[in-house]
Parts: structure tokens; C-alpha cells; sequence
């Protein structure tokens, strides 16, 4: 089978969609199939989407979100068609549903994506207090992004549902792939080195993102206070952003601002941190799915966070982690972490089947297989 693999960004650049792009592209070379590269694409029109942007924000106070523009979906259509002729495909995989929209071809198309403009609009801040054009656009790039494709993949069953339920798409055409861990597998140890046979003197909580207000880092440092209050030898590790200052210079915090996971030093600090730590803390309040609780589980580390959005589909309780209610406090996290903590046999169990739900789910070779085999399927 010969995969045309479109994305809008440059597949072989690490840095695309938090390595996620990259990572699919890389496992899909690994297989029997052929694979060409379309893409990165150019926003065709761009300075007039730009334009409008600005105006939309300075007149109105509106975030314009200018991805959805019919000039820029349509100049990937053309771009797309003319690489078409020259590669010859038997099928159209494509990284985001927004390339293939306008694209025309009876060649069959199939695409993944972590979310639905649905889901998204006012669920994170930066698709919040959005233009009357962008909702339209956006919900239009739904409608038609599901007529166009033989196949949708989502990575969640939260996205599933709502292409089901919302937009009355086939359960046919629909699938959930869960992704994989954004981690060479070179820098991932083998079960037995990370699975937690007994607890550290030190309740060590990892805090990994880059957005402190949206993955819950309130809650995050009022449990790590709680927890010490309550006489446990908790401890933070804040990395991937710059917390309040009140935080940062906590006696029991310590702060890594930024690791490139291109650099294999800071890539090295943070295997080092996933292989340590005691739990992945992250009570998200907004989440399309969570690449990081896939890299947790890589190392035997339970994850801690909160059901919303897709995370259900990425930590399972009772397996690779536990999620409470978004209206869950500081106060129930605490709990929920001691009582893990001082079962010593509970924490192991938990330990050994996060690594076990990463090697049998979480990983983008079986990620591949999956979307290979439901590819073929669809192919002419």
C-alpha cells in the first residue's frame, strides 16, 4: 500500500505538534508500507488572514483563529492535488482534518486528530471569546472534514463520541487510535528498571507542562501543601513553565523552566525525572488527551489527573493512574495520593500495569498497526 502522509507543518521536524506528527511519520516508515510526504503546506493568503486577525483583536477584543479560513483551506487543496499527480497514492492519511477539506480526489482519505472544533471552542482558553467567523468556519470544518474522509481517527473516545453523537457519522467510519509516547525508543529503559518495587523516602510529585493555569497547578501546589502539613515527605518538581513566583521559591519546589527534547542532555533530565518521580500530577482542567500520561507510562509511572476532555482514554484508573471529578479540590488529590503511597503493594501493582498499558496500548508502534490495518481498509 502506498500512503500519501499530508500534514500542514514539516513531518520530519520534532518540534510539529509536540513531536506528535514527527512520531507517527517516523513509526509509519517502520512499516512494510511505502509512504510520500506532502507537506509542510503554505498558508495561501496569509497576510490577508493576518489582517484580519488584527482587526478582529484590536477593534473587537476577538480571537480570530485564521487555520479555518476558507483562502488558506483551499490553498492546501491545490497544494495538495498537485502533489497528488506526481505521487500516486492508494490512499490519503493526513495529520489534522484541515489540509483535506477542500481537497477533490477520488483517491480515499483518512485522517487523525485529537479534537473536533466543537469540543475545543470555549474549552481552552486560547479557543475561548472567539469570532462569529471563526465559529462558523470551524463548525464548518467539522461537518465537512467527516463527509470527506472514508476513515476518521481520533485518539479519544471523547472525540469519537462527538462525531457520532453531534454530527450523526457512521460508527463505521470512525475509529479511536490512542497515541503513543513522544520518546525515542532508545531512551526508554526496560520494564524491569522502571518499575517501582518499593516507595522512595521522598513522595516526589512531577508537574509536567507548559501551561501552569490550564494543567491545574493551583491544585498541584496546594496539595504539595497539604501533603506536607499532613506529615508526608512531599516534594515538586515544576517542568516545562515558569510558576508564580510564590511557588517557585517554595523550600519543597524546584522549577525546570524548558527541556528540548531535541537536545539529548535535557531529553536525558527528563527520562530521569519520569524514572524518579513517584507520581505524574496533573489535574488538567482542559485536555484533549495528554501525550505525556503515554510517556509516564513508558517509565512505570502512575499519573494523577482529572476527568476531562480525553484523558479518560490516556490514564485508566485502577491501571496506569487515577482521575477525579473536575470539581475535585486539593484536599481529594491529597488523599487519593496517600492512600496509594503508604499501600506499598497498591503502588507497585499500579507501577506495573502502567508499563504494562504502555507496551500494550500506549505506544506508537501499536498505534500504527492499528491505523495501518484500518488504512487498508479503506485504500483502492
Amino acid at each position: 500500500m502506498h500512503i500519501a502522509y499530508v500534514s500542514s507543518f514539516d513531518p520530519h521536524n520534532v518540534s510539529s505538534w509536540s513531536g506528535t506528527g514527527y512520531f507517527i511519520a517516523e513509526a509509519l516508515k517502520n512499516t512494510r508500507h511505502k509512504v510520500s510526504f506532502i507537506g509542510p503546506l503554505t498558508e495561501n493568503g496569509a497576510l490577508l488572514s493576518k489582517l484580519r486577525q488584527q482587526f478582529y483583536t484590536s477593534i473587537f477584543q476577538k480571537k480570530h483563529i485564521r487555520g479555518f479560513d476558507e483562502n488558506i483551506l483551499q490553498g492546501y487543496a491545490r497544494q495538495i492535488a498537485k502533489q497528488l499527480h506526481r505521487v500516486q497514492p492508494d490512499v490519503i492519511f493526513s495529520v489534522w482534518s484541515l489540509p483535506i477539506i477542500d481537497l477533490e480526489t477520488d483517491i480515499p482519505i483518512s485522517f487523525t486528530a485529537d479534537a473536533l472544533f466543537s469540543l475545543m471552542k470555549d474549552f481552552y482558553p486560547d479557543w475561548s471569546n472567539i469570532t462569529e467567523a471563526t465559529k462558523i468556519n470551524g463548525l464548518n470544518s467539522d461537518i465537512k472534514s467527516l463527509a470527506k474522509a472514508s476513515a476518521a481517527i481520533y485518539c479519544s473516545d471523547w472525540v469519537a463520541d462527538e462525531a457520532i453523537q453531534q454530527y450523526k457519522t457512521p460508527k463505521e467510519k470512525v475509529h479511536v487510535v490512542p497515541y503513543g509516547a513522544n520518546i525515542h525508543k532508545d531512551f526508554i529503559p526496560n520494564a524491569q528498571q522502571v518499575i517501582r518495587t518499593s516507595r522512595q523516602d521522598s513522595c516526589s510529585l512531577l508537574f509536567l507542562g507548559v501551561d501552569w493555569r490550564r494543567k491545574g497547578g493551583d491544585i498541584v501546589f496546594n496539595t504539595l501543601k497539604h501533603l506536607r502539613n499532613s506529615g508526608v515527605n512531599a516534594e515538586l518538581t515544576i517542568c516545562g513553565c515558569v510558576p508564580p513566583k510564590e511557588v517557585a521559591e517554595h523550600k519543597y519546589v524546584k522549577v525546570i523552566p524548558y527541556l528540548n527534547k531535541n537536545n539529548k542532555s535535557d531529553l536525558h533530565v527528563l527520562c530521569t525525572l519520569l524514572k524518579e518521580s513517584a507520581f505524574l500530577f496533573l489535574p488538567t482542567r482542559a485536555e484533549a488527551f495528554g501525550i505525556v500520561f503515554c510517556e509516564a507510562s513508558a517509565f512505570g509511572l502512575p499519573s494523577i489527573s482529572t476527568s476531562v476532555g480525553g484523558v479518560s482514554t490516556a490514564v485508566k484508573n485502577n491501571v496506569n493512574g487515577y482521575l477525579l471529578p473536575y470539581e475535585a479540590q486539593h484536599e481529594d488529590y491529597a488523599k487519593l495520593i496517600c492512600d496509594i503511597w503508604y499501600d506499598t503493594s497498591r503502588y507497585t501493582s499500579l507501577s506495573e500495569s502502567s508499563r504494562l498499558l504502555y507496551e500494550n496500548e500506549l505506544n506508537w508502534d501499536i498505534a500504527i498497526a492499528k491505523i495501518s490495518t484500518i488504512l487498508e481498509g479503506i485504500a483502492k
